[in-house]
């Protein structure tokens, strides 16, 4: 979210600082397909390749619980790029497969479809919920 935030003040030299030589190879590895199948630079693809980057930072042979980012997965579910959200679930196992990989959310009531949809489903979800019922603020 950090890296979005400098792109979108044009801070793109801080955020390749930041990244690191392999973070930035991954990030360009990851988005350049996406970007030629999406015919240009896109949301997805920016995703795609900062996901990349920061997975570079998690050891390979990391053993513990990986959860995708709140705002990235929730875009995906509320705009149904189940797509986009198995991709991503992919690529976080494949970098590290002892790992359990999930994603966080703020939208409990979209998760049935989504889940149905995904090839392979998340093997953790964290949620974020009110207490009380819906429409108790």
């Amino acid at each position: 979210l950090d890296h979005t935030r400098l792109l979108l003040g044009g801070q793109a030299v801080t955020v390749l600082r930041r990244l690191g030589l392999r973070g930035t190879i991954a990030a360009v590895l990851a988005a350049f397909p996406k970007a030629l199948r999406d015919r240009g630079a896109s949301f997805w693809a920016a995703a795609e390749g900062l996901l990349a980057a920061d997975l570079t930072a998690v050891p390979a042979d990391f053993a513990g619980t990986l959860l995708l980012h709140a705002s990235l997965c929730d875009l995906a579910l509320t705009l149904r790029r189940t797509d986009a959200l198995a991709g991503w679930l992919a690529r976080a196992r494949a970098r590290c497969p002892a790992a359990r990989v999930g994603f966080h959310t703020h939208l409990p009531e979209e998760l049935p479809q989504a889940l149905a949809l995904l090839p392979i489903p998340p093997d953790e979800i964290s949620m974020l919920t009110s207490p009380g019922p819906a429409g108790n603020a």
